[in-house]
């Protein structure tokens, strides 16, 4: 559950990217995981009437990404809003208000072009052409998993020259013909750039069970794994457990010497959650270390 936060955030515009003068101020109260947003603008250049989004924002890989808080009308210079949020999970994102950095808000309208209105609580510059939406930033992710290039395969004529390359250049990844090292290296090699990607963007946890590492996530994470396993951010059981303990678990570990990954949902091991666990494909339970009350139903990652 999100905690205590009750606080005043001066806003200001920015116009053609740059900081300019404040026009007011945003409240933010949060408790009892409850966040309540009060927004107040003043904008006298403005003589009729202009709508804005509201967004609070995040910093995510050099980017700042906004989650839509509610919208605003803003008439005869003036604009006022109140409205309330989950704070544990802003927008069913998975995100709470501890990840939250400021707000940002984008006004429509002809006499708005090329402005925002933006507040930073890290003390860090809001640079509007790093903004998305939290939207925008599933999308992009998406396309550029699709658009990823696909390894050609090699003719059987081609074979010679290309254990030619290999053999010359040790870093190659490609392997060719039915060599089961060869698939096994490539097969580790993709794995491990979906792992380095959540260790970007989540935290490690204490290992647990003999694994070599685990680390800590949400349902947005994801979009980290290889596109197939994207389907599971609908998954019931996994939402039921997230929503439940508040995060997941992926772990990396070594079994009949080879390296290999799960997606584990906090639960216990009980006849009730090994039922609904099996018919969402989490079939494998793990206690957790030192504590055999709870533990985790797994999935392979393959």
């Amino acid at each position: 559950m999100a905690g205590y936060m009750r606080m005043i955030s001066y806003l200001n515009i920015y116009r053609d990217g740059k900081k300019m003068n404040n026009c007011g101020f945003a409240k933010v109260d949060s408790r009892n995981n409850l966040l309540r947003l009060y927004v107040t603008i003043r904008m006298p250049g403005t003589r009729g009437a202009a709508y804005c989004d509201i967004y609070m924002i995040m910093r995510l890989n050099e980017r700042i990404v906004g989650i839509p808080a509610g919208k605003m009308k803003v008439a005869s210079g003036k604009g006022y809003y109140a409205g309330s949020l989950r704070a544990d999970d802003i927008g069913g994102t998975g995100y709470g208000i501890e990840d939250m950095c400021g707000m940002y808000i984008v006004l429509s309208g002809d006499e708005a072009e090329n402005e925002i209105i933006a507040s930073e609580w890290d003390d860090k510059p809001i640079v509007p052409e790093l903004f998305e939406t939290y939207q925008e930033m599933q999308t992009r992710l998406s396309e550029q998993e699709e658009i990823a290039p696909e390894t050609e395969e090699v003719e059987e004529e081609d074979a010679p020259a290309q254990m030619e390359i290999e053999e010359s250049n040790p870093e190659f990844h490609y392997y060719p013909g039915n060599s089961d090292k060869g698939y096994e290296n490539y097969h580790h090699e993709q794995h491990m750039g979906f792992w380095k990607e959540l260790e970007k963007r989540c935290v490690k946890m204490r290992p647990f069970a003999g694994f070599k590492e685990c680390i800590k996530m949400k349902p947005n994470d994801i979009v980290c794994l290889p596109k197939k396993y994207w389907k599971l951010g609908q998954n019931s059981f996994l939402l039921h457990g997230y929503y439940h303990y508040r995060y997941l678990v992926a772990a990396r570990y070594v079994e009949d010497e080879k390296e290999k990954y799960m997606l584990g949902v906090p639960g216990k091991n009980e006849k009730n959650d090994k039922l609904m666990a099996n018919m969402f494909g989490f079939t494998r339970y793990v206690e957790n270390t030192g504590d055999k009350e709870n533990g985790y139903w797994c999935m392979n990652l393959d």
